[in-house]
């Protein structure tokens, strides 16, 4: 339904655009509005070529040069399009009487010589008359020609503006409407179903085997998330502060039910106090780690270290890679996608992600700048 009502909203602002010069032409109150006059149709064509720019520029020369930065080819490839949208119709109609519409039969016949001296021969004219006063300026100055090519050279920069925004709005509101899908899924996806009932069964096995103090503590942290997820995280930007307390509180509940050989090497640099980042951005790295980091069988090894420098903000992810039954055993449809989707989403250039696996070690690295 919103695909039709486009193809009809863009078909009757394409019939209106030509409709303009047939509109706008003066015509004798005995000549019918659409008995149209040579110079009437050459403009028809002219729009005509400005309508069929608008889509080259639309579909092909906005996207494929304008918003990759390449805004010098771009703006050849435009003035290529004014010169051939100005020229084509002078080469068309040249031949067609009436047409060549800024050139032809507009300047007016010369005035007379009323001035008689019989003491001069006949047909003797003296300097600067017999052609007019301005005839010089209008040899020198065609106004009428230059007025022509100024109306074209301001309805095409027209056009290519309202190209350009059209473009522009329709890519804003394409990423908005991914930045949303990609945001939903994210929430869905830290919404780990798996997470939050085995976390509830290590509760219950603590609760049995130790003090209910401890079984309390775990029960807070588990809330404390719970509520950052469905609440804090609505915002476009939290605190650096409450995203590292959310992995935390997610570390400790991990180490609930991690082997007793499993090494954990957790580590914070630098000032995080007043800094902002987009919301849960950075716990799909954390738990991607664990969920090919832990075993059973094997020994494993998680390393996480969280740095500021500046403006900047580097997370480093590292574990050793196990074998994968129990990440087989918690099948949860848990990725990365939504994660790296939303990072060029929202900081695109701004950040830098290096993934990698070397040595039977999966490594993340990712740099963040804060101040966008």
């Amino acid at each position: 339904m919103k695909f039709i009502r486009s193809w009809w909203l863009h078909f009757f602002g394409g019939v209106a655009f030509l409709l303009v010069p047939v509109i706008l032409s003066p015509q004798p109150p005995e000549v019918s509005r659409f008995a149209l006059d040579p110079a009437t149709i050459q403009e028809l064509f002219s729009n005509a070529l400005m309508l069929g720019f608008f889509y080259l520029n639309y579909f092909l020369l906005i996207p494929k040069f304008f918003q990759k930065g390449h805004y010098l080819i771009y703006f050849l490839w435009v003035g290529i399009s004014f010169l051939l949208i100005i020229g084509i119709p002078e080469v068309v109609f040249s031949n067609e009487p009436g047409g060549n519409i800024p050139a032809l039969n507009h300047n007016p016949p010369p005035k007379p010589n009323s001035e008689f001296r019989p003491d001069r021969g006949p047909g003797h004219q003296p300097p600067g008359f017999g052609a007019g006063p301005n005839s010089f300026l209008d040899k020198l100055f065609p106004w009428e020609e230059l007025a022509s090519y100024a109306y074209q050279l301001l309805l095409f920069s027209v056009v290519v503006m309202f190209s350009i925004l059209l473009r522009l709005r329709e890519a804003l509101f394409q990423t908005e409407q991914a930045k949303s899908k990609a945001e939903i899924g994210s929430l869905k996806n830290q919404i780990n179903p798996h997470f939050l009932f085995n976390t509830l069964n290590s509760i219950y096995a603590l609760s049995i085997r130790e003090k209910a103090d401890k079984t309390g503590e775990s029960v807070m942290k588990l809330s404390k998330m719970m509520r950052y997820v469905v609440s804090d995280s609505m915002e476009d930007r939290v605190s650096l502060e409450s995203e590292i307390q959310y992995i935390e509180n997610y570390l400790e509940l991990q180490k609930l039910r991690l082997p007793i050989d499993f090494s954990l090497d957790y580590k914070k640099k630098g000032s995080f106090a007043g800094k902002k980042i987009a919301p849960l951005i950075l716990i799909s790295f954390v738990e991607n780690a664990f969920k090919h980091g832990v075993s059973p069988e094997e020994t494993g090894e998680v390393k996480i270290i969280l740095e500021t420098q500046g403006d900047e903000f580097i997370l480093m992810v590292q574990n050793k890679i196990v074998s994968h039954q129990l990440a087989q055993h918690e099948k949860s449809g848990f990725g990365l996608g939504n994660t790296l989707s939303r990072l060029k989403l929202i900081y695109g250039d701004k950040q830098e992600l290096e993934i990698g696996e070397r040595n039977s070690y999966f490594r993340v690295h990712l740099r963040i700048n804060l101040e966008c």
